[in-house]
């Protein structure tokens, strides 16, 4: 997949429906209480992010959203408004010529929200029709913890990117949640929602270690009203241990788009400064550029083979070094 090239006239006729529109009109799977056909990843071998004529530098991005409760207000902004700015920033900034981004959504597998659904990576407006195919299933609650650990597994296993195995360049990827993974990719589940055949768990640590291999992952942290204080407390205490500065908290999921622009723009070598000008030029107003800029403050770029310097609003912070080691699969 991955032809085409994304029409902005297109998806502006498209939001002009969905502004008023009620959420199961724009995401219809919900009417029907079923994972949309072209979203299932039972026996998925693989999803491709490929070089063509039209796009011989592709870029992969995999944003994938936790569906549960009000979590299911992350996608239903893009799809109502923000997917328009997000590609507009990436193409006309020029911070990815060839963007092929790939949407995928996960529940609670415990409380039978847990169904995982992955679209295709798309060049043109067909992402958009992979993001409003999501069946945002709801539920979810209770102990704090989403499968998020199966998107890290499937993106790790079952995605094939030509920036990373042609180029050497790792895809992007953002978990966007407000709770924290289980602390282990259960087997059983791995075969019943993919069809593999894992032989025993793998604990999220290895295979967040195998998917850094090729990907710069990001964990996108919405601060909701969900659970008392102490429980956000503990939640963001939990990600940040695991993800450190690629924890990104963030106060609205309106705001999600820009953060996923801003931290690309800052992995592909811009200053913070520009990327702000960027966003205003794109439309985006004073208090959210601030509300991105303090979510990225504590990041800095790092990987095994170089770092990039960036300038907060006072001055600069040096490269934080992370060492991103291999591991054995099971």
């Amino acid at each position: 997949m991955g032809g085409g090239s994304f029409n902005h006239d297109t998806y502006t006729r498209a939001t002009a429906f969905r502004k008023s529109a009620p959420v199961d009109d724009i995401f219809t799977q919900n009417a029907v209480h079923k994972i949309h056909p072209t979203l299932d990843p039972k026996g998925v071998k693989v999803r491709e992010s490929c070089d063509s004529p039209e796009h011989p530098e592709s870029n992969a991005v995999a944003i994938w959203f936790d569906q549960t409760g009000s979590m299911g207000e992350a996608p239903t902004i893009m799809a109502r408004k923000t997917l328009g700015s997000l590609m507009r920033i990436l193409l006309a900034k020029g911070y990815l010529d060839h963007p092929q981004i790939l949407f995928g959504a996960f529940g609670d597998y415990s409380d039978g929200s847990g169904i995982i659904q992955v679209g295709q990576f798309e060049s043109d407006n067909r992402m958009d029709d992979c993001l409003t195919n999501i069946w945002l299933v709801g539920k979810g609650g209770g102990q704090s913890m989403e499968s998020s650990e199966m998107a890290m597994y499937f993106t790790a296993r079952h995605a094939k990117i030509d920036c990373f195995e042609k180029r050497g360049k790792k895809g992007y990827m953002f978990i966007v949640t407000d709770e924290f993974c289980y602390p282990m990719v259960s087997a059983d589940q791995a075969n019943d929602l993919f069809g593999d055949s894992l032989e025993r768990n793998i604990p999220v640590e290895s295979i967040l270690a195998e998917l850094r291999e090729k990907w710069e992952v990001f964990l996108i942290y919405l601060t909701t009203d969900s659970y008392m204080v102490d429980g956000t407390a503990r939640i963001k205490k939990a990600w940040q241990a695991m993800f450190g500065e690629r924890m990104l908290d963030l106060p609205s999921a309106s705001l999600v788009s820009d953060l996923i622009a801003t931290t690309i723009g800052l992995c592909e070598g811009r200053e913070i400064i520009d990327i702000t000008r960027d966003l205003a030029s794109a439309g985006t107003d004073p208090g959210a550029i601030d509300a991105v800029t303090k979510a990225v403050i504590p990041y800095s770029k790092t990987d095994r083979s170089r770092s990039l310097a960036r300038a907060d609003v006072s001055g600069s912070l040096p490269p934080a070094a992370v060492s991103h080691g291999s591991t054995r699969r099971l």
